[in-house]
This record gives structure tokens, sequence and C-alpha cells, in this order.
């Protein structure tokens, strides 16, 4: 039974002798491609903060636009009330205008009438004297 053992053991000896390299081989195996990995999320993580941050430039930039836009629709919106008290004023105005030039036109109209009403009569007196 010893010569048994022996070679058994040889056996046992070779296999686990081959099988260490085997699984010292895979060991490395996956922690070359375990820092593979590593390096290329450390890469697209670098790469998603850039990315990130040039998004948070823009962010800042189009609000910073829009606050200017504010300003200027807010300068718009108070430069519109103005004008259109001013065109409320002015109409109030020219209809003032409208109606006193409406009441000098009819006083001159009342005016000529009465001259040429007092012309026939000058006239008619100048005739039947001559």
């Amino acid at each position: 039974m010893p010569e048994i053992v022996w070679p058994f053991a040889a056996l046992i000896i070779g296999l686990f002798l081959g099988f260490l390299p085997a699984m010292l081989f895979i060991k490395n195996s996956r922690a070359a491609a375990h820092q593979q990995g590593r390096q290329e999320m450390e890469t697209e993580l670098a790469i998603l903060q850039e990315r990130l941050a040039s998004a948070q430039q823009q962010v800042q930039h189009h609000t910073s636009e829009l606050g200017l836009c504010q300003q200027k629709l807010d300068q718009c919106k108070a430069e519109q009330s103005q004008l259109e008290a001013e065109k409320a004023r002015l109409t109030t105005q020219l209809q003032e205008e409208v109606r006193r030039s409406e009441e000098k036109l009819s006083v001159l109209n009342d005016a000529k009438k009465e001259l040429q009403a007092q012309f026939e009569n000058l006239a008619n007196q100048i005739f039947d004297e001559k």
C-alpha cells in the first residue's frame, strides 16, 4: 500500500504546485483587470466632473443673462407705463384743443354771419340813400 500512497502523494503535490501558480496568475489577472477598471472609472469620473463644471458655468451664465433680461423687461414695462400715461395726457389735451377750436370756429362762423348781415344792411341803406 505504501507504493500507491507515494505516487498519489506525488500527484497531489504536483497538482498543488501546478494549481498554485495558476491561482497566482488568476489573482494577478484579476488585480490587473480591477486596476484597469478602476482607472477607466476614474477617467470617466474626471470627464463627468468636467462636463458638470461646464454645465454649471453655462447655468450661471444663463442665470446672469436672465437677470439682465428681467431688468430690461422691467425697464421696458416702466417706459411703457410712462408712454401710456403720456399718450392719455396728450389725447386729453388734443381733445380739449379740438373742442376749443370747434368753439372758436363756431364763434367765427357766427361773427361772419353777423358781419355779412350787417354788410347787407349797410349796403341796402347806401343803396336806398342813393
